[in-house]
């Protein structure tokens, strides 16, 4: 079993919700920076293969005196897949990062953010944004019918803005059946089992309006998520799939002054410190840091002010060598709800 560093805290029942924004300072991949140089940071993506989908690539060079090791990548939506060359590049050596997204997520449409963490002497933190167009008609035919009924939305993507650490946000789509025929809602698929989905009913006459209502559980998640649901339609002449997009963006009331902490290669490894801090009057009751895997550092609690501020001691237990490890902070509020914080410590 895992060991890890734990910490109660005693502090006030009374609070606010308040937003904090977690994450190191984003460094643009430019030439004017040691490590990484991109041909570009801003990427349109495309359908070259006509399957539906979107793919574009980011190419870049290591223009530094410095081997460069991707420590992490991480895409703002799960639609969105990456798949780096390699992880580790020397002086002068060039890679890619591909981006797809399947044709379900192509649908939605949107700019999203990838960010990429890595290390040479010193922690390097990309910020690489790809836009994916999306498609001109919100509905695809399964069969055609002549004289089809159809179901006329009145947005087919919503964005919600939950408070901090809300367990739960929702939103819903209205629509209309424009059509001559009795529609019947057959299905209705949420791309995650996060996403509940309620349809207000599942036959419409023509001209009757109805609504589809769908709530995520937050759990640990942070930042901006975004779902879609499919759903399938038939007027016994036509069948008709929509896809609806479920985008919320997630705020934390704890935050951590930076993901990754580093040593670089030659450097004496003394101790470093995280601050994991809560914004406004929510306090922090119970504290446990706990490194993924065993063997490479210690991580101990040192409060700075009681309940709401303390410094996260890393140190590493091998004097030299290359490590990675990924250190989750458990964070418990006085109602007992538990969400972590990640962060990384890298050695080169």
């Amino acid at each position: 079993m895992m060991r890890g560093s734990t910490f109660m805290a005693r502090s006030s029942a009374s609070w606010r919700w308040a937003i904090l924004v977690a994450g190191a300072p984003l460094f643009l991949a430019t030439a004017m920076f040691a490590g990484l140089e991109f041909d570009h940071t801003d990427l349109v993506m495309s359908d070259s293969s006509g399957t539906g989908g979107l793919s574009g690539v980011f190419n870049f060079k290591n223009s530094g005196s410095e081997v460069v090791t991707i420590l992490e990548v991480h895409p703002d939506c799960r639609c969105i897949a990456v798949r780096l060359s390699q992880q580790q590049f020397k002086p002068g050596e060039s890679g890619s990062l591909q981006v797809s997204i399947g044709s379900n997520g192509a649908i939605g449409g949107g700019r999203h953010l990838i960010q990429l963490l890595a290390a040479g002497l010193t922690p390097l933190h990309y910020a690489l944004t790809v836009d994916a167009p999306g498609k001109p008609s919100d509905h695809s035919p399964i069969t055609s019918g002549d004289g089809a009924a159809d179901l006329h939305f009145a947005r087919t993507r919503i964005s919600i803005a939950g408070p901090a650490d809300a367990e739960r946000v929702a939103g819903a789509f209205k629509f209309k059946n424009t059509g001559s025929s009795t529609v019947t809602i057959e299905d209705a698929r949420p791309s995650c089992p996060c996403l509940s989905v309620h349809l207000s009913s599942k036959q419409l006459k023509p001209g009757e309006e109805g609504g589809v209502e769908v709530a995520m559980v937050t759990g640990d998640r942070t930042g901006r998520q975004i779902e879609t649901v499919q759903l399938e339609t038939d007027d016994g002449r036509a069948r008709l799939r929509y896809t609806l997009t479920f985008v919320a963006e997630l705020s934390s009331s704890v935050a951590l002054d930076r993901r990754l902490t580093f040593w670089g290669k030659g450097e004496h490894r003394g101790d470093h410190e995280v601050i994991i801090e809560s914004a406004g009057d929510k306090p922090i009751a119970f504290l446990r840091v706990v490194p993924a895997r065993e063997g490479l550092v210690k991580v101990a609690i040192v409060p700075i002010q009681q309940a709401k501020k303390y410094g996260l001691i890393v140190t590493p237990l091998q004097p030299s060598g290359e490590f990675k490890v990924r250190i989750d902070a458990h964070v418990t509020d006085e109602a007992g709800r538990e969400k972590i914080y990640s962060f990384f410590a890298a050695g080169g």
